[in-house]
């Protein structure tokens, strides 16, 4: 039943997607980071400030998504994530990354706040369980690709001699353009039936 509501599967891909780039950013930031002599401890604050800011902008996101719709929060949400991800290659520093990465943590918040909210809409009350149950092994897949993703474009990138964490670049791009095309298209693959919100 679960499998064959078109709103619960696409919104739960949708959670993959954001979290896919979650898995990209992770472990991968650090790695370039590391490219510029930052310390470990300035890479540390780095993922903590990105938690942060995820954590403490989740229940005004949440807010917003009772107010004005789970749809135009998640398309945003993604399209903020795409954002913050394609800024990345161009910043080298620890202060300069800050906004990238905060920018990265409120979009994430926007994003998973409102896809469980939708899968909720969507299901009815006696499946609810089953539907967020669903979503979750869904954007478990989409975690784990993440990291294989990005190191698979990583490996296919050459560094340009003489500049540092050149070979990020394709990386960071490619997991930007994913969450920006699905940022696009999310409206259209999840169908017209309205939420019971």
């Amino acid at each position: 039943e679960i499998g064959k509501s078109r709103g619960i599967m696409v919104t739960s891909c949708v959670e993959a997607v954001q979290w896919l780039a979650f898995g990209a950013l992770e472990p991968f930031l650090p790695l370039y980071c590391l490219c510029f002599g930052m310390k470990p401890v300035e890479i540390g604050i780095l993922g903590t400030i990105q938690i942060v800011a995820t954590a403490l902008t989740s229940p005004m996101m949440g807010k917003l998504s009772d107010k004005h719709g789970r749809r135009p929060m998640i398309s945003v949400g993604l399209a903020l994530g795409a954002v913050g991800l394609a800024m990345i290659p161009f910043l080298r520093t620890f202060w300069t990354l800050i906004p990238a990465v905060v920018l990265f943590g409120v979009s994430f918040a926007a994003v998973i706040t409102s896809t469980a909210a939708s899968v909720s809409d969507l299901a009815k009350a006696e499946s609810r369980g089953s539907a967020l149950g669903v979503m979750s092994t869904i954007m478990d897949v989409g975690q784990s690709s993440g990291p294989i993703l990005a190191g698979i474009l990583l490996g296919a990138s050459k560094a340009k001699v003489g500049v540092p964490g050149s070979n990020y670049k394709v990386m960071f791009f490619s997991v930007s353009l994913i969450l920006l095309l699905m940022a696009g298209s999310f409206p259209l693959l999840v169908g017209k039936k309205t939420e019971i919100a």
